[in-house]
């Protein structure tokens, strides 16, 4: 009897749980909506920290130079190892040593690969073509601004849309669907607290528009929703995905 209890506890902690849409996004989506219709936002927002046409003085600080360059060697040593321990959970005998959090493990690793890798580095950052803030005319470049999602020539390669940096810090949201339930907004209010830290921090030195970094929060979380309903299926995915309950 103890034993089948302690197999049932073992399958619970294994099993990905996927919370309700929380309000936070829904305010994340409106703000994106708010900055892409009115585009001059994010020219505004990145004045703050310009000098004139002089630049960004921020680039010089040192602090934020080894944060930025941080949370860059960070993110993809951590993608790395989520990567190797996705592989080798389905390899003897490290399999029975992660058996209890393989789902968890391919969870993430999968949302790494969707969001911050193919849809946010692959994809958007290579063919949208939007100049770095430091880059544009207005702020001392030779380049022209663009709007969000409207394809440009400003830029051949690791353009400005949308940002890696923020795009791989929101993965820590992802802790909010693997917690026990009273750890969840642990997880979700430090994840959005370092996202936004990260994002302030880029567009300091003018490497990111404020669209940039609100549409990297909100992919890397679709891609947290969207890994979570292939890991869990299709039935707990449209249960947890409209459910209206607050995560608890």
């Amino acid at each position: 009897m103890s034993s089948r209890a302690d197999e049932r506890s073992d399958v619970s902690l294994d099993v990905v749980t996927v919370p309700a849409v929380p309000g936070w996004l829904i305010v994340i989506l409106a703000m994106i909506v708010v900055v892409v219709a009115w585009p001059g936002i994010d020219a505004s927002v990145s004045g703050l920290f310009a000098d004139g046409r002089s630049g960004f003085p921020l680039r010089q600080d040192n602090r934020l130079s080894f944060f930025n360059d941080a949370v860059l060697s960070l993110s993809r040593l951590g993608a790395a190892l989520l990567l190797a321990l996705a592989v080798l959970s389905g390899v003897n005998p490290v399999r029975s040593a992660l058996r209890k959090h393989r789902r968890a493990i391919c969870f993430l690793a999968l949302a790494y690969a969707l969001g911050p890798g193919l849809i946010v580095n692959v994809v958007l950052k290579e063919e949208i073509g939007r100049a770095r803030p430091v880059r544009v005319e207005q702020f001392g470049g030779d380049r022209s601004f663009s709007p969000a999602f409207v394809q440009a020539q400003e830029c051949d390669r690791n353009c400005s849309f949308p940002s890696g940096h923020v795009a791989a810090s929101m993965l820590i949201v992802g802790g909010s669907f693997i917690a026990r339930r009273n750890r969840r907004r642990r997880w979700l209010v430090a994840g959005l607290a370092f996202a936004f830290i990260v994002g302030f921090a880029r567009i300091a030195v003018g490497a990111h528009f404020l669209s940039d970094v609100l549409v990297s929060m909100a992919i890397t979380w679709f891609a947290l929703i969207l890994s979570a309903a292939i890991v869990l299926g299709p039935s707990r995915w449209r249960y947890s995905l409209f459910s209206m309950r607050s995560m608890q």
